[in-house]
């Protein structure tokens, strides 16, 4: 079920990849990387509130887990405010420090609480280690979508 699961997941079919993740479940109940996958298509679905217990779950096995952390933070930036996300998100960054998306959501969630230097330096951490560079346009939307905010910097060419 797993590698069906993946396939569906890969492939953008949440529904498909939520039943078939699902079914891996009922044969090796727990298993942090099914949780896991399990929770980013929930995350997808925007069904933030079934996707954080799984990534508990697995924080409960694997405190240190980034993809744990990341999928976390997301779940309570949506959940809870910008504010309960930082801590799970920064965990994220130390235990991988060159993790895209946790950048992005911590980045968004401090423009949120209008620490505009901060959210600044995670983006253009995010945008340094952007391969390949099509998910740019989503660090301008996070930063774009919030009142106020002007348009980031163009990326230094590299």
């Amino acid at each position: 079920y797993f590698h069906q699961a993946l396939d569906q997941h890969c492939r953008g079919q949440w529904t498909a990849a939520e039943a078939l993740y699902r079914s891996a479940l009922v044969h090796a109940p727990g298993r942090p990387s099914v949780l896991l996958n399990l929770s980013a298509v929930l995350i997808e679905q925007h069904r933030f509130d079934e996707a954080k217990p799984l990534c508990e779950q697995v924080l409960a096995e694997e405190p240190d887990n980034p993809d744990a952390l990341s999928q976390l933070g997301c779940c309570l930036r949506t959940l809870a405010g910008p504010e309960q996300a930082i801590d799970p998100l920064r965990r994220a960054i130390e235990k991988r420090p060159d993790d895209f998306q946790s950048h992005c959501i911590l980045g968004a969630a401090l423009a949120e609480l209008d620490r505009r230097g901060e959210a600044l330096a995670h983006f253009d951490q995010a945008r340094q280690r952007d391969d390949p560079p099509l998910r740019l346009g989503a660090i301008n939307g996070y930063w774009q979508g919030l009142p106020g905010k002007p348009g980031l910097p163009p990326t230094p060419a590299g």
